[in-house]
C-alpha cells in the first residue's frame, strides 16, 4: 500500500519527462489509494482514541467474580 505512493514519484517524473501513457489509470489509481488512507485512518481514529479504548478492560470476564463469587459466578442446582 505504502510502496504506491513512493512508486508514483518516478511516474509522475517519466510521465512529464518522456510522456508515458497512462495518466488517467494512474490518477484514478491514486484516488483509490488516497481513499483508503482515508478510510484507514477515521477507522484508526475511532478504534483507538475513543474514551471507551482507553479505559481498562477486564479480559476475563467473571474470572474475578466467580472466586468471590459475585455476579457471573456460577450456580449449584439442587
Amino acid at each position: 500500500f505504502s510502496a504506491s505512493f513512493l512508486l508514483s514519484i518516478p511516474y509522475v517524473y517519466y510521465h512529464f519527462s518522456k510522456g508515458c501513457q497512462g495518466w488517467e489509470a494512474f490518477l484514478f489509481s491514486s484516488a483509490v489509494n488516497a481513499s483508503f488512507l482515508v478510510l484507514f485512518i477515521d477507522f484508526y481514529r475511532r478504534s483507538y482514541t475513543s474514551p471507551a479504548a482507553k479505559k481498562p478492560r477486564n479480559l476475563v470476564q467473571g474470572a474475578s467474580a466467580s472466586a468471590t463469587g459475585e455476579k457471573g459466578a456460577s450456580k449449584k442446582s439442587d
